[in-house]
């Protein structure tokens, strides 16, 4: 993508990138999933469809807002791509989404506190908590070297865990490890193609039934 000076520019380049381009229909295949209560008449929350371009993406859309999954080799052939899901991990298939891993505020303080007692126990260094501590700024019990407190230690890690702080806080810290994690949408988005993939296989295995079936029937 080039920078563009103003929007007319923009329109000028654009507008003689696309010319020439031509309409072609792209085949694809879309799914509602959804429950529906034993009269047909009521359905839950939480309804999707998934979308499925074949040897380009696979789309999530619905009451779980939107995420395309692309650059899977596997996206060529429904049974492939079926198959994929069912047995990818959760990692891996995020990773090939429009998410994107967050600042995990819990993470990164849960890790500064394991490694400060880490390091103290193993080289009774306790510089981890020096720093802790001085960012708690609570009342200590000793003032004269809280770090060798195990109240003032204590008190400190637990004000750091219950803190709600952004991640260039953390920058305050020397060493500080920054973590990340998978937006709750992520984990949404995965369990619902995992729900599609495991009802694509009934289908599947149904039809490949069906069609033993016809041909055994047809034949002479």
């Amino acid at each position: 993508m080039r920078y563009f000076r103003d929007h007319a520019h923009a329109m000028r380049v654009i507008g003689h990138t696309f010319a020439g381009h031509q309409l072609r229909e792209q085949p694809c295949q879309s799914w509602m999933v959804r429950h529906t209560s034993n009269d047909g008449t009521t359905e839950s929350a939480y309804h999707f469809v998934v979308t499925w371009i074949p040897g380009r993406s696979l789309i999530v859309t619905g009451d779980l807002c939107e995420a395309v999954y692309t650059g899977v080799t596997h996206f060529a052939y429904l049974d492939a791509t079926v198959r994929l899901v069912r047995e990818a991990s959760f990692d891996y298939l995020s990773s090939k989404s429009t998410h994107r891993r967050e600042f995990d505020c819990s993470e990164t303080a849960r890790a500064m506190v394991a490694h400060a007692y880490s390091v103290a126990r193993r080289y009774r260094d306790f510089d981890w908590f020096k720093e802790i501590i001085a960012w708690a700024d609570l009342p200590l019990t000793n003032s004269e070297a809280p770090e060798t407190c195990a109240e003032d230690r204590m008190n400190a890690c637990r004000e750091l865990l219950g803190s709600e702080l952004l991640e260039h806080d953390f920058y305050d810290f020397e060493d500080a490890e920054i973590h990340t994690s998978w937006p709750a949408a992520a984990h949404w988005h995965y369990e619902a193609l995992r729900t599609w993939a495991n009802l694509m296989t009934r289908e599947i295995v149904e039809a490949k039934r069906d069609a033993a079936r016809a041909k055994a029937e047809a034949a002479p």
